[in-house]
Order: C-alpha cells, then structure tokens, then sequence
C-alpha cells in the first residue's frame, strides 16, 4: 500500500524543527509524544499531539526545559493519554541534580518530575533507562556499580536483578556495556540479554529462567529485544551463527516455548515494534521481495522498507512510499517505529533517500499510518458522497473526502466521517464517532445511540448526541451542540462558545475554551471550570443545589478568593429572581453565571475536595 502521510501542522510549531529526535505514541494510536530540536542551538522541545483535535502542545511547559542535546524518549505511556512520559537526559530537571550524569526521569504533564535512579548511586555515575513497562510504574535500570535495577518510578520497590541472574549461572557484563532489556506492562517479567546470556527474570518467584530452557538454539542478534505488553511473547532478531536456526525475526511463547518467526532473513532489522498482545509487528528491513509490491529489486536492494505482520493470520502488508502502480517515488533511509498498543496505529520517523536537501520538508520527518484499511479490515469510502453500513459485529467505518452517512448498527464500532458534512450513528454498543480530524472538516451530526460511547466532533459547529448509556463527547473546534442524552455522562465544549446539554444522569461538564451555554438535566451534576481566562464565563441555565449540582473549581485556590454577585440580567430568566454571578477575586474574572441563581438556598463550591457552599 501507498503511505498515508498524516499532515501533522508543524508550521503552527515556530520554535522547533519537523524531524523528531525521538518519537512515542499512546495504548490506542490517538495521541503521540515527539523531542524536537530547536530552530537554532542545541535545545530540544516535547511536544504532545492529538489526532482529534489535530494540535499539538507543550508537554509539562512550567518545566522551562534548557538544553537537551541527548533526549531519549522511552516508547511508553501511562495510559490511552499523554500523562507521564519517561526521558533520559544529562540536563538537570531536579534540585541538587548537578553533575552532569545522565538520568532518567519521570514527567507528569502537570509539571511534576520524579527522578528514578539505584539506591546509593555515586555521583557523576551514568544511568540508562533499559526499559519501561507500559503501565509506566516500573524501570528497568543500568548503571556502573549496581548493575541491573528494576526499580518503580514512584520512588518504591526497588530490585537488583545481577545477583539473581548470576546465582542462576548466567553471566553479564556487570558495567551493561551490551546489555538490553525488556518488560511487561506490569512490570512482572523482565527479559535480560547479554552477550550470549539471555534469560527472562519472574517478579512473583523471583527467579530466572535461562532461554536455552525456553526455546533453544537462539543468540541475540542486531538490536534489542521487545516483550508483548502481556508478558507471553519475547521478540528479537536471532542470528544463530551456533545453531541450525535460521536468522531472522522471532518471536517466543515465554510459556509455551513456541517458536515463530516474523521474517527470515540475514539482513537484519533497522527497528521493529509490537502490539501489546504480540499478534501485530511493525518492522523495517533492507530485505528484499518480502511481499510482491516490495520493489526493492529494481532499485537498491538494501533500501530499507517497513512492513506490518499479523502473526495470527500470517498477513504482511507493505507501508511503501511509492505509489501502487511499481514507480519508484522515494525510498526509505533511515527509520524508527513506534506501534500503538492495540497495534491500529504506525508512527514513524523517516528520512527519504531520494531527498537530498535536509531543508527540504520532504527529506523526511514523522508520520502516521492508520492501521485500519491497511493492516485491519475496515468499509472506505471515496472522496464523494458516501453512505457505508457496518454489520452486527464490531466494524470500522472511514467515510474519507465527501458529506457521508456512516451507520454501524450493532457492535462496538468506529466510525470516522473524515471531511465533509456528515451524519454519523453508532448503534447499539460501545462506540467510537469521530466527526472529523482537519480543518477541512464541516458540521458533522453524531449519534451515539445505546452504549458507552465515544464522540469526537473535530472541526466544524457539530452537533453531537450521546444517547444512553455513559458517553465520553469532546465538541473540539467549532461552535458545538453537545447533548448527553440519559446517562452518567462526560461532557466536553473545547474550543469556542457551546451549547451544552446533559439531559438525565450525574453528569461532568468542561466548557472549555469560550463562553459556554450549559442546561445540566435532571440529576446532580459537576460544572467544570479550569479556571484560566481563555475558558470563559459560563452560563448555567439549570444549577440546582437540591438536586446536587456541584460547581468544580480546577485551579488552585481558597474559599476566600471567591465571591457572588446578583443582578438581574434581561431574557435570562424568571424577571423577579437575579443572576448569580461566581467571581474569582484575583483576577475579577466571572467563572459562572447561574441564571435564577439569587433563587437556590446554597451554591457549592468544590475546591481540592473539599465543598463549600457561596452563599455562607
């Protein structure tokens, strides 16, 4: 298949450069993590981008970050979101962190920094991170004089794995000059490789298990290896000079011993990256005619090529940058692979090798393969006007170009309208509707239907419908209607004024950016506000303190620095009974305005977890 470039909007980032130094990307393929140089100097930025909204943000800005020459980003998130981010850096990100070593630390977008080291760890001695397990709780760690370290981020449990690898009678470099590692989500299984010394270390037993008893035959090869986040496959690429195994990509039942191989080759691997459940391999190989479309032979049969294995059905797909019809547009040079958890996702870093100009945008930079078409099944639309059903099972619908009806029915599906006024229904199940992803997006029409489901409207004044169930709905950019619908729901204005309904349910309101227009519903509902200017004031037209609501403030503050105003405000409401106006005293700036608000007996205030009520 073509590449599908994603057009990431680097020109919105003045200060950096479009070629990442290292490249992460979230469990499910929405959200991804890039170290960029600066324009000028040796700085480097982290930026976060998300697919749904289509921008890109400062990760953790308040860390004021100087210069980083030598980040390393570990492909790893704490969850679906970009939460906590483990770098590696000789830049000192804590107090007291003065001697020029290379750490590894711990970001929270929050600004929070935890630095993870070895117990005891001498000054001026370097730290390498190994690996991080997906849940982000735990470290494998590599130093001069402790050797080996499983170690959790919070500060906690710490291991040092070196006197059990060797008390089974394995050996290892005790300064880790060419040791890997490699972990489980959860941190339960470590795989510890050498130099002829492999062996998979059990958190719970505490003992090692050399791979010789495993699956035999096997030497580690260019490169480190990869677990499957479920901790039941080890992936490396074996070159077995000392047995009759042939050379290639593997991958090993940790508990099973089965053996198989996701291409035989003695080419070697650039990069290579797993689902987390071991069944998709996104890798990228100078090896040539893996798949009849793989035009290496008609030009340098060592150009590199990227490749996606489905290790259940033995399909292999081929992420090429020429088009279908075999002319040889441009060719891979040098690659790095990120694949999402749920393996629906490629982020990639390439250079172009019929590129010459590194100042060319074309010479390369990062991009991003949707799984779906590609490597998944999945109903395309055209660039027209499409109307695409899916079946009872859980589908996959991409309307594309055009003013589409996309319809799932049953099944937990996704849709995507893509560009275009288009209508969206998801059904009955657990949904995911996204109305579009770029600015050429229009005003999509969603509808959620029974389930908990998951709407994103994109770009274009959408109007979104949760329906039952407990939906999670985002209006992202434009002027939006949101409407929960029945259920407990997690409703989101984002960006410009929105008209907010949460209909029956406990339901969470976020303006977000802009003056929002919100009518909680029945139930006892949470108003959200962050607190900042660019959210607005937002006008409840429903706030009942009988029935539970709830105002949420998200900064930090007191009870003191807050206050009510009423006035009456023409066509807001009954004309006998006065607006209530929630004003932060520090900055004069109105937080909401409850219409008939004079009217309630109390108006409460959430402040980090404690509730106060205004009129007191």
């Amino acid at each position: 298949m073509t590449l599908q470039f994603m057009p990431f909007p680097w020109q919105t980032l003045t200060d950096v450069q479009s070629f990442p130094d290292a490249i992460a990307i979230s469990a499910d393929g929405d959200e991804m993590a890039f170290v960029l140089p600066a324009v000028a100097g040796l700085q480097s930025r982290l930026y976060t981008f998300d697919t749904t909204t289509g921008t890109f943000s400062a990760f953790a800005p308040a860390l004021q970050l100087a210069s980083l020459p030598s980040w390393v980003l570990a492909d790893s998130f704490a969850d679906d979101s970009v939460s906590r981010l483990a770098v590696v850096t000789s830049e000192a990100l804590v107090a007291g962190d003065i001697d020029g070593a290379r750490d590894v630390y711990v970001l929270s977008q929050d600004g929070g920094v935890a630095l993870v080291e070895p117990a005891g760890r001498p000054r001026n001695e370097d730290v390498a991170l190994l690996a991080l397990s997906g849940d982000g709780n735990w470290a494998v760690l590599s130093s001069g004089r402790d050797g080996l370290v499983l170690a959790r981020t919070d500060g906690g449990d710490q291991t040092n794995l070196l006197p059990a690898f060797e008390a089974a009678g394995l050996a290892l470099d005790r300064f880790n000059r060419n040791t890997y590692a490699a972990i489980s989500d959860d941190g339960s299984r470590v795989a510890v490789w050498g130099f002829q010394t492999q062996g998979i270390w059990d958190r719970d037993t505490g003992a090692f298990t050399d791979l010789e008893d495993i699956a035999d035959g096997f030497t580690l090869g260019a490169g480190k290896p990869i677990m499957s986040g479920n901790g039941q496959y080890l992936f490396f690429y074996a070159s077995n000079a000392f047995s009759e195994r042939p050379y290639g990509l593997v991958r090993i039942g940790i508990d099973d011993g089965s053996v198989d191989y996701v291409f035989e080759s003695t080419f070697g691997t650039v990069d290579f990256s797993v689902s987390d459940d071991g069944r998709y391999v996104a890798f990228a190989t100078g090896q040539p005619d893996l798949t009849p479309d793989d035009p290496s032979d008609d030009a340098t049969p060592q150009d590199v090529d990227v490749f996606v294995r489905d290790m259940n059905t033995g399909a292999l797909t081929r992420i090429g940058t020429d088009p279908e019809d075999g002319t040889l547009a441009s060719r891979y040079n040098g690659v790095s692979l990120s694949l999402s958890d749920d393996g629906t996702a490629l982020l990639l870093t390439a250079q172009l090798s019929d590129v010459l100009d590194f100042r060319d945008p074309a010479y390369g930079s990062a991009y991003l393969v949707d799984g779906y078409g590609a490597w998944l099944p999945a109903v395309l639309g055209t660039d027209g006007g499409d109307i695409l059903d899916g079946g009872p099972g859980n589908d996959v619908i991409r309307g594309l170009g055009g003013d589409d009806v996309l319809r799932g029915f049953a099944g937990n599906d996704t849709l995507g309208g893509g560009d275009g006024r288009d209508t969206l229904v998801g059904g009955d199940g657990d949904d995911r509707l996204v109305g579009g992803t770029t600015d050429a997006d229009l005003r999509d029409v969603v509808f959620g239907g029974a389930g908990n489901d998951r709407i994103l409207g994109g770009h274009g004044n959408d109007e979104l419908n949760g329906g039952a169930g407990d939906d999670n709905i985002e209006g992202g950019f434009g002027v939006d209607t949101v409407i929960g619908n029945g259920g407990n729901d997690t409703l989101t204005g984002s960006a410009f004024s929105d008209l907010i309904f949460g209909g029956d349910g406990f339901d969470f309101i976020n303006g977000g950016f802009g003056s929002d227009r919100v009518n909680g519903g029945t139930g006892a509902d949470r108003f959200f506000h962050v607190g900042v200017f660019g959210h607005g004031s937002d006008w409840i037209q429903d706030y009942s303190a009988a029935e539970g609501d709830l105002l949420v403030y998200g900064g930090t503050a007191t009870r003191s620095q807050f206050q009510v105003n009423v006035t009456t405000t023409p066509t807001a409401g009954a004309d006998a009974v006065q607006e209530a106006f929630v004003i932060y005293r520090p900055t004069g700036q109105i937080l909401w305005a409850l219409v008939d608000g004079d009217g309630q007996d109390a108006i409460n205030l959430s402040l980090g977890g404690q509730v106060f009520d205004l009129t007191v």
